[in-house]
């Protein structure tokens, strides 16, 4: 089931922050940037695209979607906690 996040949300026991979700003219694909902390971790911010797998701490994510602002909704992300369905992508602690 995919996550909604539009600001700052615990999933599991991390905390999953949208900074900003964007159309990037330029290369041609939606970006988000995401903050990621855990209880006793430093923070973490990084830059993702749509499908792609992170491993944050001891949970796999996957980013489902990125939906920027529109102009009647907020910018956000959908994310699907995938922890052990297989490997992983961007490696974060």
């Amino acid at each position: 089931m995919a996550i909604r996040l539009t600001a700052r949300r615990p999933i599991g026991g991390i905390v999953v922050g949208v900074i900003r979700a964007a159309m990037d003219v330029q290369l041609g694909h939606r970006v988000a940037e995401l903050h990621l902390a855990s209880p006793g971790h430093a923070g973490r911010r990084i830059e993702v695209r749509e499908g792609q797998l992170i491993e944050a701490f001891v949970h796999v994510l996957q980013v489902a979607a990125i939906h920027p602002y529109n102009g009647r909704d907020p910018a956000g992300v959908e994310l699907v906690d995938v922890t052990g369905a297989g490997p992983t992508g961007a490696g974060l602690g």
